[in-house]
């Protein structure tokens, strides 16, 4: 039985080497399709990636002074979490 099953098998792969498709038409132009579907995938997503990579560095710089601009006018905070919010 297994010498059978063997012998179908190496059938079908000859048959299968034997039938060759006709891919043409799927192959013409297909690198241009795919690089045309590649721009307009990459356009539609540009602008909000290029405002963040862009505004990264100044939000950074920013944080930096308003930390700074903190520790120079409240150099003595109190402990208490709540004392700011009875004070007002």
């Amino acid at each position: 039985m297994n010498n059978h099953s063997d012998e179908r098998i190496e059938r079908l792969f000859k048959t299968a080497r034997a039938v060759r498709l006709d891919t043409t038409n799927l192959e013409a132009g297909f690198e241009e399709h795919l690089a045309a579907r590649l721009r307009a995938t990459k356009q539609k997503e540009t602008p909000f990636t290029f405002w963040t990579w862009r505004l990264a560095p100044v939000m950074t710089a920013a944080l930096f002074i308003l930390i700074v601009l903190n520790a120079v006018i409240e150099p003595q905070r109190s402990s208490d979490i709540f004392t700011p919010i009875i004070n007002g």
